[in-house]
């Protein structure tokens, strides 16, 4: 499984921002070295980094008022996986990037010079 998050494209209306991908069948010969996609999810905005925690996945954004958007990713099979909104939290500007490490987000913020740390409670 792989997550791809893309930048918004203002030409392709009608594509999601956020995917969930099936790649076990890439180190297999051709014809099996497909992609498929097992669930996405649409979020209105540049997707800038992703990080994946259990079944949730957190994804800094562009977007004003909800600069970190947490989606919830779970049941993931082998065929598909339900994608749906969780929660948004407000930055003080976009969120450039994120990372995770011992139980914290931390998340880099353009235009300040702070980084904001959540921490994630089991």
């Amino acid at each position: 499984m792989i997550y791809l998050g893309r930048f918004k494209s203002l030409t392709n209306s009608g594509h999601k921002d956020f995917y969930a991908l099936d790649i076990s069948q890439i180190p297999q010969a051709p014809p099996a070295d497909t992609i498929r996609i097992l669930g996405s999810y649409d979020i209105h905005t540049d997707v800038n980094s992703i990080r994946v925690v259990g079944s949730y996945a957190f994804l800094s954004t562009s977007e004003p008022n909800r600069e970190l958007t947490i989606l919830k990713t779970a049941p993931i099979t082998s065929t598909s996986t339900s994608i749906t909104a969780a929660t948004t939290v407000n930055l003080p500007g976009k969120a450039t990037g994120i990372d995770y490490e011992n139980g914290t987000l931390i998340i880099p913020v353009f235009d300040t010079s702070e980084i904001y740390r959540l921490k994630l409670t089991p």
